[in-house]
């Protein structure tokens, strides 16, 4: 019963906390910060057949101007850029061209993932304390 329910407590921990490892490697590959400028939206249609917008970016790396799409809906949470807000982006030196934006980290351990947490997080302590 304590290995069940120190399994469940693992993968309560697991689910809380997956976002903001993602983001912590995520921070390695994407090691160059830029300044780039938000110069329009690109319509996205999901997979309910919504359409959204993401951001283009315009920045400049190595001498080069770079274009860039933020897939906001693919990797995090929706934030609203307006054309010509500046903001720093975090880019791949290997490919310039793929840009990521990290969350803060309230928002990577949001409300969402708290129940799973806690139901697999109490059903574990149960069970090993049983």
């Amino acid at each position: 019963m304590v290995y069940v329910g120190s399994i469940l407590l693992i993968i309560g921990i697991g689910i809380l906390f997956r976002p903001a490892a993602k983001q912590f490697l995520k921070r390695r590959q994407y090691s160059v910060t830029v300044k780039a400028v938000c110069s329009g939206q690109k319509p996205y249609v999901n997979y309910l057949n919504l359409k959204m917008n993401n951001p283009v970016f315009t920045y400049t790396y190595e001498g080069k101007e770079y274009s860039s799409v933020l897939w906001l809906y693919r990797n995090r949470e929706k934030e609203e850029f307006q054309e010509g807000q500046e903001t720093e982006v975090l880019l791949d030196p290997s490919n310039p061209e793929d840009i990521y934006i990290p969350q803060p980290l309230i928002s990577l351990l949001g409300t969402e993932r708290l129940l799973p947490f806690l139901v697999f997080a109490a059903a574990g302590l149960w069970m090993i304390l049983a």
